[in-house]
C-alpha cells in the first residue's frame, strides 16, 4: 500500500519529477563512465605510460564522489520541498507523522534506485558509443576497454544506495520533526541574507590563500610529486568555495549602490535575482566551475596530445610513406594522393644479392630531417647506406617469410649501370619515397589505407626505427607514437565529454527547479505593464551570470592546471589552447541557450 501511494504521488507530479529525475539519470550515467576508467587497472596498464596515472583517478575518483554528494544534496532538497505540502496536508487530514516518514522514505529510495538503474543502462550504451565514436574518428589504438564493466557497475550501485538510503533516512526524520503549519507554508519562506563584513573579508583572504597554494602545487608538481596533486585538490576546491561566498556577493552588493545601474530597465531586479542566485547557488557554482576546469582541461589535454603525435612524427622523417607493394589496388590509391615530392628506387634479388641501379643513387636524392628540424639531402656513396637499408627494408615488408636479410650485412650490395641491371634475368621491384601536399594531417587515412593494403606492420620494431627514418615513413612514426598516446586522447576526450554533460546537467537543474518559485515573481511583473521584452532581457542577464561567472573561474583553474602537463609532458600545451577551449565555449553557449529558452517558457506565461 505505502509503495502504491508513493508511486502514485510520482506519477501525479510527473512534469515537476522529470528535471530531478533527468538529473540524477544523468549523474549516474557520468560517475559510471567516469569508473569504467578508473576500475579498470589492466585498460590504464596497457594504454599509458605514466606512472602517476593511478594517483590521477584516486583523485578524480574523490573529487566526483563529492561533486555527487552535492549534487544528490541539492537534488533531496529539491524533493523534499515539492513534497512537503503534500505531506502537511496529508497530516492535517489525520494520517500519522511515522506513516509519512516512511512515504517519503520508500519515495527518495524507488526514485533513487530507479534513476541509477536507468542511468546505468545509458552509462553502458553511452560508454561504448563515445568510445567507438573517438576510436574510429581519431584513429586510436585502444585496448582492453568495453563499455560494460562489471566493477564500476557494482561500485556505481553501491555508491548511489547508499546515497539515497541516507537521503531517504534524512527526510523521513526531518519530516517527523516539521511542525504541519510550516510544511504547509514551506513555499512561502524568505531567504535571509546574513551579512557580517569581518566574515566576508575573513573568507575572501582565505580562499586567496587557498587559491594560491593550489596554483602554486600545479605549478611545481615535479618538486612536490603526488603531495602536489592533493594540495591542489584541496587548496582549489576550498578556494573556489570561499570566492564565490565572499567575493562575488560583494561586487553585486557594489553595483546596488550604482543608481546609474540599478534604476536602468529592471536592473535592480535582475540584480537582486543573481544575489539571491549566487548566496543560494554557491556551492553548486563551485562544483561547475571545478567541472568546467576538468572538463575543458581533459580535452585540451587530448587534443594536445593528438597534436604532438603529428608534430613529432614529422620531425622525424621527410616523406609520409615507402610504397613498395605492385598490387593494382595499391598503384591506384597513389594515384589518388596529392604528392608533392616522390624519390623512387629500382632494384632486383637474386640469391643472396640485390642489385640497384648507379644512376639512382648517384642522382636522386635521398632526403631526411636534422635533428634542428631542417631538410637535408644525400646522393652517391654518402647516400649509399641509407639505400641499401630502405631497399633491404622494402624486400623484406614485400616478402615476410623471407629468412635470407634478416639484417643489411647478410646482403651483397650490388650497384650496377641501367643495360647490366636489364640483363638480370629476375623480377623488377621498386620502392616509392612519397610526400604528400599537407602530409598525415591531411592524408592520415588515406596513408593509413595504404600501409593496409601494403599489409605493412604497424611499426618497423625498435631495431629497425633507422629504417623507417631512411624510408622517409612518417606514418610509422605516427603509428608508434599513436600507440602510445591514444589512451591518454581516448580518457582526455572520454571524460571531458563526460564532466560537460555532468556541469550541463547540473546547473541547468539547479536554475530549472527554481523555475516555478521565479514564475510568481515575473507574474508580478507581468500584472504591472512590465514588456515581454523586457522581462526576457532580464532573465537573459540573470542566467548568463550564473553560467559565466563559473566559466571564467574554471578557465583560470584550467590554465593553471595545464601546468602540471606541461612540465611532465606536452610543453607547447598552451600553443594548443585556443582550438579546445573555443569548441568547448561553443558548446558551453548552446546550454545556456537551451537553459534559457526552457526557463521563460516556464515563467513567463503565453499571452492570448
Amino acid at each position: 500500500m505505502l509503495f502504491k501511494l508513493a508511486l502514485s504521488g510520482l506519477k501525479s507530479r510527473f512534469k515537476d519529477y522529470l528535471v530531478l529525475f533527468s538529473g540524477l539519470i544523468v549523474t549516474s550515467a557520468i560517475f559510471y563512465m567516469f569508473l569504467s576508467l578508473s576500475t579498470n587497472p589492466e585498460f590504464l596498464k596497457q594504454n599509458t605510460t605514466i606512472s602517476i596515472i593511478g594517483v590521477v583517478f584516486i583523485i578524480g575518483d574523490i573529487l566526483l564522489a563529492l561533486i555527487t554528494l552535492v549534487y544528490i544534496i541539492y537534488a533531496n532538497s529539491f524533493l523534499l520541498s515539492m513534497r512537503q505540502r503534500d505531506y502537511g496536508l496529508f497530516m492535517m487530514l489525520g494520517a500519522k507523522s511515522s506513516k509519512i516518514g516512511n512515504l517519503i522514505f520508500v519515495e527518495t529510495l524507488f526514485l533513487g534506485i530507479l534513476a541509477t538503474v536507468v542511468g546505468l543502462v545509458i552509462g553502458v550504451f553511452a560508454t561504448q558509443g563515445v568510445a567507438n565514436l573517438l576510436i574510429s574518428n581519431l584513429s586510436l589504438s585502444i585496448n582492453g576497454f568495453i563499455g560494460f564493466h562489471m566493477p564500476a557497475i557494482l561500485w556505481t550501485m553501491a555508491f548511489f544506495f547508499v546515497l539515497f538510503l541516507f537521503a531517504a533516512l534524512f527526510n523521513r526524520i526531518k519530516l517527523s520533526v516539521i511542525p504541519i503549519l510550516s510544511l504547509l507554508k514551506s513555499n512561502e519562506k524568505p531567504v535571509k541574507y546574513r551579512r557580517n563584513p569581518v566574515l566576508i573579508f575573513a573568507q575572501f583572504i582565505l580562499g586567496l590563500i587557498a587559491l594560491i597554494v593550489g596554483y602554486y602545487a600545479m605549478n611545481n608538481i615535479m618538486i612536490l610529486k603526488t603531495d602536489g596533486f592533493w594540495l591542489a585538490l584541496i587548496g582549489v576546491v576550498v578556494g573556489t568555495f570561499l570566492l564565490f561566498k565572499s567575493i562575488f556577493g560583494v561586487v553585486i552588493d557594489i553595483l546596488r549602490q550604482s543608481n546609474r545601474v540599478k534604476y536602468r530597465n529592471l536592473n535592480n531586479f535582475t540584480i537582486n535575482q543573481i544575489k539571491f542566485r549566487i548566496t543560494e547557488y554557491t556551492r553548486i557554482l563551485t562544483v561547475v566551475s571545478i567541472l568546467f576546469a576538468m572538463a575543458v582541461g581533459a580535452i585540451t589535454v587530448s587534443l594536445s596530445m593528438r597534436t604532438l603525435t603529428f608534430t613529432n612524427s614529422e620531425n622525424l622523417a621527410y616523406y609520409d610513406t615507402a610504397i613498395y607493394s605492385e598490387k593494382d589496388s595499391v598503384k591506384k590509391a597513389v594515384a589518388k594522393l596529392p604528392i608533392e615530392d616522390e624519390t623512387t628506387f629500382h632494384y632486383k634479388v637474386e640469391g643472396s644479392t640485390i642489385y640497384a641501379l648507379s644512376d639512382e643513387l648517384n642522382t636522386l636524392p635521398m632526403k631526411m630531417k636534422t635533428p634542428d628540424n631542417k631538410v637535408t639531402s644525400y646522393s652517391g656513396d654518402s647516400s649509399k647506406n641509407s639505400v641499401n637499408d630502405l631497399i633491404t627494408s622494402a624486400y623484406n615488408n614485400l616478402h615476410p617469410k623471407n629468412e635470407l636479410f634478416a639484417s643489411s650485412k647478410d646482403v651483397n650490395y650490388q650497384y650496377v649501370n641501367r643495360s647490366t641491371f636489364n640483363t638480370i634475368p629476375v623480377t623488377q621491384h621498386s620502392v616509392q619515397l612519397i610526400k604528400t601536399v599537407g602530409g598525415i594531417r591531411e592524408n592520415l587515412s588515406s596513408l593509413n589505407a595504404l600501409n593496409q593494403l601494403q599489409n605493412a606492420t604497424p611499426s618497423l620494431g625498435l631495431d629497425v626505427m633507422t629504417q623507417a627514418q631512411v624510408g622517409g615513413q612518417v606514418i610509422n612514426y605516427y603509428q608508434l607514437f599513436n600507440s602510445t598516446y591514444s589512451g591518454f586522447q581516448f580518457m582526455g576526450i572520454f571524460l571531458g565529454v563526460a564532466f560537460l554533460t555532468m556541469l550541463a546537467s547540473i546547473l541547468i537543474f539547479k536554475i530549472l527547479s527554481g523555475a516555478h518559485q521565479d514564475k510568481k515573481r515575473y507574474e508580478m511583473l507581468d500584472k504591472i505593464g512590465t514588456r515581454r521584452s523586457v522581462m526576457t532581457r532580464s532573465i537573459a542577464k540573470e542566467l548568463a551570470v550564473l553560467f559565466v561567472l563559473p566559466a571564467l573561474v574554471g578557465l583560470t583553474h584550467m590554465l593553471f592546471g595545464l601546468k602540471l602537463f606541461q612540465v611532465t609532458m606536452i610543453p607547447q600545451i598552451y600553443g594548443t589552447v585556443v582550438v579546445p577551449v573555443t569548441i568547448f565555449l561553443t558548446l558551453y553557449f548552446l546550454y545556456y541557450l537551451l537553459t534559457f529558452f526552457i526557463y521563460r517558457s516556464i515563467v513567463l506565461r503565453k499571452r492570448k
